[in-house]
């Protein structure tokens, strides 16, 4: 007979304290292969798992759809170099800023998706920036 057995679910992993850690939605977050499972919109650049964004004239970004309306996100992102001047924003499927990048390091909210598929990773007013990472998973 087993008892206090704790179930994951599919595609989730332990983690320390017994609770589950949710999957990784986006594809590629390391950039190890590349911009490959990104959509980029131009003035992007990868060079050895470095991801330099921008100038855009007035925005450039790398974008992947992998939210669902009504869920709950934690997102991080590892930047590498921030811009003097401009800014760098995750966005959503609108364009609402759901976050600012102010950091070098490792950059985190959590949000509530409202409006669709799209998270942007975006630099704009011709800001140019560098990450090295993003990660997605549901709350």
């Amino acid at each position: 007979m087993i008892s206090n057995a704790t179930a994951n679910a599919v595609g989730s992993k332990e983690t320390p304290g017994g609770g589950r850690s949710n999957p990784e939605l986006v594809s590629n977050g390391d950039f190890s292969n590349g911009l490959t499972g990104w959509t980029v919109v131009p003035a992007v650049r990868e060079k050895s798992g470095d991801v330099t964004i921008g100038p855009g004239r007035p925005t450039a970004s790398i974008s992947q759809s992998i939210l669902t309306i009504g869920k709950t996100y934690n997102v991080v992102v590892g930047v590498v170099g921030l811009p003097p001047r401009g800014t760098a924003t995750v966005n959503d499927s609108k364009g609402a800023i759901l976050g600012n990048l102010t950091s070098v390091g490792s950059n985190s909210f959590q949000f509530l998706n409202k409006t669709g598929a799209d998270i942007y990773i975006q630099s704009n007013i011709g800001a140019v920036f560098v990450i090295n990472s993003v990660s997605v998973k549901e709350v």
